[in-house]
């Protein structure tokens, strides 16, 4: 069969075509109206004050419910995860603006910076999250989850290794993937520590105002063999409820401030989670 150069030059320029379709979608940047429905997440590092173990976990000292009280009460027994980050030692996907993290069924890919349009509008896997966080300033994000089951991916810190995550990554969320290539070739990059979390449900006072606005958290990370601890109050809530959440960060703050609670640097634990294993 005959092929003409009028056709060989027609599937060119399709492919090229579709090329920079493809990297035009993969490069949108965010937008404010991106994040007009979606959420906002308020952080605050604490202080650890009674130097909390991970010996008594997942049930919480009382002491640390105590202070708390009486504007947070957190419930005593708690869940335990795993987690780990994936960069370079000078951090080539941060200066992407893109976070990498696995947890027990879940890889994350996270787009993050001070203003919309310095994030990437990632495609998504199994789930993607607009969110708005606040740890001592503001930062927009936008996360794309690919789940798996534990017989389909090992993550224990002797098992997992970048090239295999990549591998897993590749096969089922290309597009997830595709955004890693800044890293994929770089023998540099590390899973330099696994940070054992546990989190613990709390709630505001009945009474309390935005007692139905904000989902709150106490989030206590420990990281061996470094002997870190991180301990972190959040809530989230709708950004439809801005004004009653903006408050309620106000008022966080003063009553953490007068319990000695609120940590004198405000960080965000991937930022410390890297800190410390980098260090």
């Amino acid at each position: 069969m005959k092929i003409s150069i009028k056709s060989v030059l027609s599937v060119l320029i399709l492919v090229i075509m579709m090329a920079v379709f493809s990297g035009n979608c993969l490069a949108q940047k965010a937008t404010d109206a991106m994040f007009a429905d979606g959420s906002l997440e308020y952080h605050f590092l604490l202080n650890d004050a009674v130097n909390v173990s991970e010996t008594y976990m997942p049930t919480l000292p009382a002491q640390i419910i105590e202070q708390l009280a009486p504007m947070f009460l957190v419930k005593a027994e708690g869940s335990h995860d795993v987690g780990m980050y994936v960069d370079t030692p000078d951090r080539l996907l941060q200066q992407q603006n893109l976070i990498l993290r696995v947890k027990e069924g879940k890889i994350t890919l996270k787009a993050r910076g001070a203003t919309p349009d310095s994030v990437l509008d990632l495609e998504k896997c199994d789930k993607k999250k607009y969110e708005i966080d606040y740890s001592g300033q503001a930062d927009y994000s936008i996360s794309s989850d690919l789940k798996f089951k534990d017989d389909e991916f090992d993550i224990t810190f002797t098992a997992i290794t970048p090239q295999k995550l990549y591998a897993f990554i590749q096969s089922r969320c290309p597009t997830m993937y595709t955004y890693l290539t800044p890293i994929v070739n770089d023998a540099r990059v590390r899973i330099p520590g696994v940070a054992s979390q546990y989190e613990f449900e709390a709630s505001l006072s009945p009474d309390h105002p935005a007692v139905k606005k904000a989902e709150i958290t106490l989030t206590i990370w420990f990281m061996a063999p470094k002997d870190e601890t991180i301990v972190e109050l959040a809530y989230s809530g709708a950004a439809s409820d801005k004004d009653a959440l903006d408050a309620l960060q106000s008022e966080t703050i003063e009553f953490l401030k007068s319990k000695g609670l609120l940590h004198a640097e405000q960080q965000s634990k991937t930022e410390l989670y890297f800190d410390t294993f980098l260090e």
